[in-house]
């Protein structure tokens, strides 16, 4: 008996982690927003016409940086960004970021930024993860999760791209591969034509 129960706790954790791959985030009081997305076409539409996207452009935020530096997206405009929420806690966020690493490091050169916004946590606490992990990336810190709520971040990572008119293209919700991020970078630069 004690084996079959055994058994049966191991295929549900195996189940949960396998169905879990983000981690909720603590969300302020008396805050909630939508996320970003864009809309398919209606059902009104007839399967040749093009379907219609809703234009949703992403939240105007102001943070600081790691070094107290101040961070507006509107300053951003003319580069493609990829927003991503994180906090050193959630496991899956902190798997990601060597590749988010190397998706910054690939396209930095072509107006390309990757600004990881740390929730909830101190500078000192997302300054230490960063460099025992040999990450470098631009690190806003939403120490209220503000933001996060403003962008729909009650589990993270959330990943939002936004291209050079601050238009939020797509966005995932939950651990992205290198091949993912790639894929969102690429549609970044198609909606820039």
């Amino acid at each position: 008996m004690k084996k079959r129960n055994k058994l049966i706790f191991l295929i549900l954790i195996l189940i949960l982690s396998l169905a879990l791959a983000s981690c909720t985030t603590p969300s302020p009081a008396n805050t909630t927003a939508p996320s970003p997305s864009t809309s398919g076409a209606t059902s009104e539409e007839s399967e040749t016409e093009e379907p219609v996207r809703e234009v949703v452009y992403a939240p105007e935020f102001e943070l600081e940086d790691l070094d107290g530096n101040i961070v507006r997206l509107v300053d951003l405009k003319g580069k493609n960004i990829l927003v991503n929420f994180w906090a050193t806690w959630c496991p899956f966020c902190v798997d990601e970021m060597p590749d988010l690493q190397l998706l910054y490091e690939k396209y930095k050169d072509d107006d390309f930024i990757v600004l990881a916004i740390n929730v909830q946590e101190s500078a000192e606490k997302a300054r230490g993860y960063l460099e025992e992990a040999g990450i470098e990336l631009p690190v806003l810190l939403d120490k209220d999760s503000r933001i996060a709520a403003l962008y729909g971040a009650n589990s993270i990572p959330l990943t939002i791209a936004v291209n050079k008119d601050g238009v939020a293209v797509t966005g995932y919700r939950g651990k992205l591969t290198f091949e993912q991020m790639e894929t969102m970078y690429n549609m970044l630069v198609d909606s820039n034509n």
